[in-house]
C-alpha cells in the first residue's frame, strides 16, 4: 500500500493503559490532548446548560404572557445559524430549533423567523418562505423527523 502524500492511514491500535504517553514528533503530547478533551466535555456540559435554560425561559414566558428580549435576542442569534442548516425554509427552521431547545420554544419561532428576514446584512433572505407562508402555518403541526 503506497502513501498518498497529505493522506494518513489510521490503523488501529491496541488498546492502552493509563499510563500510556502519546509521543507526535517525538514529543509527548498526553497532557495537551487530556486538557482539551477536558475543556471540550466542559464547554458541552455549558452549552447544554445554556439550551436548557433557553427553553426554561421560553416556558416562563408562556406562562406569564410576558415578551423577555433577552430570550427574543438570544433566540435570533441562534436562529441566525440554523437557518443555513435547513437552507432557508420555515418549515426546516422550525424542526433544527425545537430539535436544538425544545418544543417550548415553537411559539416564538415566527417572529425570530421573520426578524432573521429583516436584519441588515441577512443572508439566505431569498430562500425563505415568504412571510405570507409563514404566518399561515401552523409551527405545532411541524414534525421534527
Amino acid at each position: 500500500m503506497s502513501e498518498e502524500p497529505g493522506k494518513y492511514i489510521v490503523s488501529p491500535q491496541p488498546k492502552q493503559d493509563k499510563t500510556s504517553r502519546i509521543r507526535v514528533n517525538g514529543k509527548d503530547v498526553t497532557d495537551e490532548i487530556d486538557a482539551a478533551i477536558s475543556q471540550r466535555k466542559s464547554l458541552s456540559r455549558a452549552y447544554d446548560q445554556y439550551l436548557d435554560d433557553l427553553a426554561e425561559q421560553a416556558q416562563r414566558a408562556l406562562a406569564t404572557a410576558t415578551t423577555d428580549p433577552h430570550l427574543l435576542a438570544q433566540l435570533t442569534q441562534i436562529g441566525e445559524t440554523l437557518i443555513e442548516c435547513c437552507d432557508g425554509s420555515f418549515e426546516g427552521f422550525v424542526r433544527e430549533m425545537a430539535s436544538l431547545i425544545g418544543n417550548e420554544i415553537r411559539p416564538f419561532l415566527k417572529g425570530t423567523y421573520e426578524q432573521l428576514r429583516y436584519m441588515p446584512g441577512a443572508r439566505f433572505t431569498e430562500q425563505m418562505t415568504p412571510p405570507g407562508v409563514v404566518a399561515s402555518i401552523d409551527v405545532n403541526a411541524i414534525k421534527l423527523s
